[in-house]
């Protein structure tokens, strides 16, 4: 938590917040819940502590924060811009229950990856400064990666289920 404190605690990524209009949230993972007091000193910041209205965010936020969480795949969905802030990343993958998988954050990520504050800080507020518009980079990367970006999934998915069954 002390890299999330840090970083929403400096004082250039609130001023440049204000500036620009934006509101910053921090909406941590369930399991880091148990943090939300020590957010509590932490000005201009609103501290989402409802988890299950997920949905409601990923819908209104400009940028998406994160550092290894698949919700970066939802976000990336909506073509939106992601930062992953990995300043643990050694000890993430070396003593934590998750393994390094084919998914290479810097090359197949649907957003910049920084290992410090100063690289988040920096990051974030040129997103802000430029309305929170994804690089085409990131945008190619998305494209790549969802075959498609529409209403249908759910109709595709009973569709292929039916053609499944149909077929034994």
């Amino acid at each position: 938590y002390r890299f999330y404190h840090d970083l929403l605690s400096c004082p250039e990524l609130g001023k440049t917040a204000q500036k620009y209009g934006y509101e910053i949230c921090y909406f941590p993972h369930f399991n880091m819940m148990a943090t939300n007091d020590y957010f509590e000193d932490v000005e201009n910041i609103r501290l989402i502590e409802d988890g299950r209205e997920y949905k409601k965010y990923f819908s209104e936020a400009a940028l998406w924060i994160t550092d290894y969480s698949s919700t970066a795949f939802d976000f990336a969905y909506l073509g939106k811009p992601v930062v992953y802030c990995q300043s643990d990343k050694k000890e993430f993958f070396g003593s934590h229950t998750y393994t390094e998988g084919y998914f290479d954050y810097e090359k197949d990520g649907f957003g910049e990856v920084v290992y410090d504050v100063d690289s988040a800080v920096s990051t974030i507020c040129d997103y802000m400064k430029n309305d929170c518009k994804i690089k085409d980079k990131y945008s190619e990367r998305i494209d790549n990666t969802f075959a498609y970006r529409d209403r249908n999934n759910s109709l595709r998915v009973t569709e292929a289920i039916k053609e499944r069954v149909n077929e034994k």
